[in-house]
């Protein structure tokens, strides 16, 4: 009986490397933050590495995130074209496998039972599909597990940006 593997691709950054992807022209080194509402309030919706380093996180208040870098670029988020475009590269990863499939707002699931003998293996599957996602400009860390929950907290909160956590 073959072991079940599931691959969670975690793209950290989705929604700041889509805005970038959409604007190359414009050159941000103070940090980058989306904004959204919370009721009235404008709040952080999403952070670039520059300002997560400047202590900005998702969910803060724009006037605090502001307080702490006033040279900080602001943008409007777009949640909706940000959910469509995850859902173009869910259908780009059906070169990978036949099943893939959104994971919460920045995320993929992909069932790769049976898949990694067509690109040489797991390890090589893996650093495959890391390139190919970076060469796109992507922040991305992947790991693959015998379960979506394993699978999914080692992307998540691991050291390395591709982890296999062997079968069993």
């Amino acid at each position: 009986m073959t072991t079940r593997r599931f691959l969670s691709v975690w793209l950290p950054l989705w929604r700041t490397d889509l805005w970038r992807r959409r604007h190359p022209d414009i050159c941000i080194s103070s940090g980058l933050v989306l904004q959204a509402h919370d009721g009235r309030k404008p709040v952080v919706l999403a952070t670039d590495a520059t300002a997560q380093g400047r202590g900005i996180r998702a969910g803060m208040t724009l006037a605090h995130a502001q307080s702490l870098a006033p040279d900080l670029q602001v943008a409007p988020a777009t949640p909706d074209r940000d959910d469509e475009a995850l859902l173009r590269f869910a259908d780009w990863c059906f070169g990978f496998s036949p099943i893939v499939a959104p994971d919460r707002l920045d995320g993929l699931w992909i069932d790769t039972t049976g898949c990694d003998h067509l690109q040489g293996g797991e390890a090589p599957m893996l650093e495959a599909l890391r390139g190919q996602i970076a060469e796109r400009g992507y922040a991305v860390r992947l790991a693959l597990a015998d379960t979506p929950g394993a699978a999914q907290a080692v992307a998540r909160f691991g050291r390395d940006a591709v982890s296999i956590v062997p079968p069993g």
